[in-house]
């Protein structure tokens, strides 16, 4: 929703069908409909049941937003996930990731309750090396 006020396209992943309904729910309300009944949106949001670990349509994709999903990645999913978005996207892309990260003196935290891992930075740019990206920047809440 936030970003198809400044892109075209925008594709979201989500792998949970209730999250999928929320979304398409948003999506259609947000459209802005004039006096005539006509219908103008800000992009096209097209809102897919489906995982990133295997997600591999990355043409003409300018962006990648990750946000809370990477701890759900295995390092070689994260890894594999990166690298086809590497081959694959606009020269120039990038990718946001805003999700948690452990202490400096802990590498990965295991949430027993979801199985997700939140990994500490270094070992996130290490993945995203692995992966072919480098990072650019960071901002900390």
């Amino acid at each position: 929703h936030l970003l198809s006020r400044y892109f075209g396209v925008t594709t979201m992943l989500e792998v949970s069908n209730r999250l999928c309904d929320a979304a398409r729910l948003k999506v259609e309300e947000s459209k802005i409909y004039q006096d005539d009944n006509s219908c103008t949106s800000r992009g096209v949001v097209n809102v897919v049941n489906a995982g990133m670990e295997s997600w591999s349509d990355f043409d003409g994709v300018s962006l990648i937003w990750c946000q809370w999903c990477i701890g759900h990645f295995t390092d070689l999913d994260f890894v594999g996930f990166l690298r086809r978005a590497n081959e694959g996207m606009v020269g120039g892309g990038r990718i946001v990731v805003k999700d948690n990260t452990t202490e400096e003196s802990e590498l990965f935290v295991v949430d027993e309750e979801d199985s997700s891992v939140t990994r500490n930075e270094y070992l996130i740019d290490a993945v995203f090396k692995l992966g072919g990206w480098r990072r650019l920047g960071k901002w900390t809440l």
